[in-house]
């Protein structure tokens, strides 16, 4: 029997009216087993330095809750981010202790 290496495929969909919407789609091969996440690119602010800064944001796994420090000031950023049905409704940026 023949080993089947894994591998990873990435597909990116830009869409030209707006370049921040475009999505990143990440699957990964395992023999029989495929696993896809989608990733689309948000702006946000920081609520420490008030840098802007682009967030990839999964959009496959529902609501979420975590922190992601700034790529500027290093500062934690908990992030609050609202999906439904694969769309991205609300993304909140606030100061981890608030």
């Amino acid at each position: 029997m023949l080993g089947r290496d894994p591998g990873l495929f990435i597909s990116i969909a830009l869409c030209a009216n707006d370049p921040e919407a475009s999505a990143i789609i990440i699957s990964e091969c395992w023999g029989e087993l495929m696993v896809s996440s989608a990733l689309e690119n948000m702006n946000i602010q920081c609520p420490y330095c008030g840098e802007s800064m682009l967030m990839l944001i999964e959009t496959t796994v529902g609501d979420q809750e975590y922190v992601e420090d700034c790529q500027v000031c290093c500062q934690p950023i908990l992030m609050l981010v609202s999906v439904n049905g694969g769309d991205i409704t609300s993304v909140e940026a606030m100061r981890e202790n608030e």
